[in-house]
């Protein structure tokens, strides 16, 4: 029965012995009783938990340290276990604390081979795990099969440690018997489930009422290399980041432990900081008071799960050294949906969460998509989707994406110039200006009228409003970008010619992109709706090429919901009085995050009926709940290295801008008949000014915000730590962590609903009615013969004309109504719920998932 239960175990295990009676805190075991939970405080660093043991009440506080300041410290691959306990009857008990941790933090498969060692020092005591076959870059069911478990504990006064590595009946059983354990090794390796090899730790604290310090824990997955950089000259293993400060992992520990009190401050002020930014955006974008404690809720839930897809690596030099910073690059893993490496919709997705925190790690993000590119073993004119899809292993994608290539090349567009923005740093642009030239110029030739292309959702049609904006908006990104570089000898002849065009396709754009009363989903098809998540981008680079009147377009109406778009679109909404779609767009992701009785961990897509998850479990591209906050944060005057860029010629543009309006004349003709009988459209608004764009004008500064004078790059800047019990929290003891007082937002205690406002995504659907727009003329048939045969007149003539000019140029060819490549996919949720739950406690809670 025991061992059956531990399959449904997280591997990890607590108890804390109260007056020779022990209370299960964490995991499974029949002989115990389980303590109860008091409370559960959710911020977006800690998780803190609080249990009655007997008459022993103790906060569990789980640490995940996000350090954007430090980021060598950041990456280092370990979360903090602190305890801190007191008397509720105002008596002193006899304590005692147990914990181990078994082998599944290892590997995905418990018939695989566990080896497993002690090592003891002066300043600390720590257990390491791993398998008796290191297989290097090898995953299965998301979980690394090349990584070394490590469990330590720093020596403290006052408190006697014991340890143990044996079979989980030896060391559970024994501690409740005898409350210590034995300081012997079992030297039988064996696979992970063949009784259950555990490390573990007893502390004996005595007669107390309170302690005067946390008792700290470590626990870490260290892998070294993460990654293998495969071009075609040979492939370069990647190092962990925090590698170049720490020689040996000993050290490491050692140093992480000790600076226990210093990461909970700086943990706090980060948590202070982001639900206080979470509030005073609120305030500024007018969110009702639930609306605006369902984002606090949101950003705080999503920021660890977004933050923990990355690693941040360097690299190796010939002569064995390690380069450093200067050869930073992070990677992205796409977490629950595939091993794709750097997958640029997923980047896209939770760009506005690496903006806020810090812009300059957004560039190193999206370093590795554009240096890849520039390589001469990348054949393609367009953007590629991912850097492959063998997580950890990172490799040119050069297989036929050009469906792709209209939604890649205008996000690509879109972050390189918002990180610009953002930071202040103008080296990518500057460094890839020929490859996001090239493009812009795709763009300009294939986003108007893109017969065969397909957004990233799937979505595959002659004209698609949703990918058409993302064409337009990369155009005017080129434009802005091209502006920044006219100094470094750009020309302004080409800043003209995309902003122009991005102008004149936005007219166009919006005569067809809408029925009376909603976006569609296909131009001309008033039956389809489409969610306009791509409305972000121009709120987002302070885009003026958007009339106010078409973000207030907005509606719900799909099956499924992405919960990444579903925000991204509220981010679109400022309007006061068309509030009420944004305040329903984030309420009803809210009420999935926080739906009871679901085993997959905070999803980005499931069902809008009963929150069933579809895709994306744990996947980063929840940091769109930032949406809003990143529009907050001001420009910075770009720092642009020394240098010309190459110039081009604007006949290429030209070129473009004619063969695309060619295709577009005669759709236009088309549906302009069509809307004559069925009836007009939105009427666009003159678009404001950009000097009244609110992008330009915030007051609002991130602290985040990488500082270009500064030499170092990881040497961001900060925020002083916050003075005592700013947190609002009551302290458990002067140094220790602080537990929750009555007043504070426990996030995971607010009452929930399991009813969902019905959301959905950017995929086609049908209207509520089922038939198309209710405003149809009333014609007769002879009046409707002789405008269908006008209308074929019509487009005969024009026909002949396009003919006539399609000799003349040489335009790019898009891809035509052929089988082309799917897009990369989602694929539903099969694993079993033991194994969902322990990833995510993985991914999650303990661990930095991938770093």
């Amino acid at each position: 029965m025991y061992s059956l239960l531990l399959l449904f175990d997280l591997g990890w295990f607590i108890v804390i012995r109260v007056d020779g009676t022990g209370y299960l805190c964490q995991g499974l075991h029949l002989n115990y009783t389980y303590a109860s939970v008091v409370a559960t405080y959710v911020s977006p660093t800690r998780t803190v938990i609080t249990v009655d043991a007997g008459p022993v009440r103790a906060n569990l506080t789980y640490l995940t340290p996000i350090e954007l300041n430090d980021w060598t410290l950041h990456t280092l691959p370990f979360a903090y276990l602190a305890i801190d306990l007191w008397s509720i009857d105002g008596n002193s008990h006899a304590v005692q604390i147990y914990s181990d941790v078994a082998g599944q933090f290892v590997s995905s498969n418990p018939a695989n081979i566990l080896t497993w060692n002690t090592t003891l020092t002066s300043k600390l005591i720590y257990h390491q795990a791993q398998q008796s076959t290191i297989r290097l870059f090898m995953e299965n069911n998301d979980m690394s099969e090349d990584g070394a478990q490590y469990f330590a504990f720093a020596t403290t006064p006052g408190v006697a440690v014991t340890w143990l590595t044996a079979d989980s009946e030896t060391g559970r059983v024994g501690f409740s018997t005898n409350g210590k354990l034995t300081n012997t090794s079992d030297t039988k390796y064996r696979a992970i489930n063949d009784a259950w090899p555990v490390m573990a730790f007893s502390l004996e604290l005595g007669n107390i009422t309170q302690t005067s310090n946390s008792l700290v824990f470590a626990l870490g997955l260290v892998r070294d290399p993460v990654l293998t950089y495969i071009t075609s000259d040979g492939s370069q293993n990647r190092n962990p980041l925090w590698s170049i400060r720490w020689k040996n992992v000993g050290d490491a520990i050692d140093d992480f432990l000790s600076g226990f009190p210093s990461a909970l401050s700086r943990a706090i002020a980060v948590d202070n900081k982001i639900t206080s930014d979470a509030s005073t955006t609120s305030s500024t974008f007018n969110l009702p008071s639930a609306v605006a404690m369902g984002l606090t809720d949101l950003v705080t839930l999503n920021l660890r799960q977004t933050i923990g897809s990355l690693e941040l690596t360097t690299s190796s030099q010939s002569n064995g050294q390690l380069s450093g910073m200067e050869d930073l690059r992070v990677f992205m893993k796409d977490v629950g949906n595939s091993r794709r490496v750097n997958p640029v919709e997923m980047i896209y997705a939770s760009f506005p969460a690496f903006l806020y925190l810090n812009a300059s790690l957004a560039g190193a993000l999206l370093e590795p998509l554009l240096e890849f590119q520039t390589s001469p073993s990348y054949s393609k004119e367009y953007a590629a989707p991912d850097l492959g899809s063998t997580w950890p292993s990172v490799q040119i994608n050069n297989t036929d994406q050009s469906g792709l290539a209209i939604e890649n090349c205008g996000s690509m567009l879109i972050m390189a110039l918002a990180h610009t923005q953002k930071s202040g740093d103008g080296r990518l642009i500057h460094t890839y200006y020929n490859l996001l030239s090239k493009w812009a110029d795709f763009l300009v030739q294939n986003s108007l009228g893109p017969s065969g292309y397909t957004t990233s959702d799937g979505l595959v049609g002659h004209q698609t409003p949703n990918l058409v904006l993302k064409g337009i908006t990369g155009i005017y990104a080129m434009g802005k970008i091209n502006q920044i570089l006219e100094q470094r000898g750009a020309d302004p002849k080409r800043t003209l010619q995309y902003l122009t065009t991005a102008r004149n396709y936005t007219q166009q754009w919006q005569n067809l992109a809408f029925a009376p009363d909603h976006a569609v989903s296909t131009y001309g098809d008033n039956s389809t709706w489409s969610l306009l998540y791509n409305l972000y981008a121009p709120r987002l680079i302070g885009a003026d090429i958007i009339p106010n009147n078409i973000y207030e377009t907005q509606a719900m109406c799909q099956p499924f919901v992405k919960a990444h778009w579903t925000l991204l679109t509220a981010g679109s909404i400022f309007n006061i009085t068309t509030g009420g779609a944004r305040d329903a767009l984030i309420s009803t992701v809210h009420s999935r995050a926080f739906m009871r009785n679901k085993a997959s961990p905070n999803p980005s897509m499931y069902k809008a009926d009963d929150g069933t998850v579809t895709a994306g479990q744990a996947s980063p591209a929840v940091g769109a709940a930032f949406a809003l906050l990143a529009l907050t944060l001001p420009d910075v005057t770009p720092t642009l290295p020394a240098g010309s860029v190459s110039t081009g010629s604007v006949s290429g543009i030209l070129g473009g801008i004619f063969g695309a309006i060619l295709v577009f004349l005669g759709l236009f003709v088309w549906l302009r008949k069509r809307r004559e009988r069925e009836g007009g459209g939105i009427t666009p608004n003159v678009a404001p000014s950009e000097q009244q764009s609110p992008m330009n004008t915030s007051p609002f500064v991130t602290p985040f915000i990488f500082e270009p004078s500064t030499p170092e790059p990881n040497h961001l800047r900060g925020f002083e730590p916050p003075t005592a019990n700013s947190d609002g929290m009551t302290p458990a003891s002067q140094s220790g962590t602080r537990r929750p007082s009555p007043h504070e937002k426990r996030v995971l205690f607010r009452p929930q609903t399991d009813s969902l406002l019905r959301g959905h995504d950017s995929m086609a659907g049908n209207s509520v009615s089922g038939g198309s727009s209710s405003h149809q003329t009333t014609s007769t048939p002879v009046q409707s013969a002789s405008q269908d045969t006008g209308l074929r007149r019509e487009l005969d003539e024009l026909r002949i004309q396009m003919e006539t000019l399609r000799g003349q140029q040489q335009a790019f060819q898009p891809p035509q109504e052929v089988p082309i490549d799917p897009p990369p996919m989602y694929f539903n949720e099969t694993d079993s719920d033991r194994g969902s739950a322990r990833r995510a406690a993985v991914e999650s809670t303990q661990l930095h998932a991938n770093f």
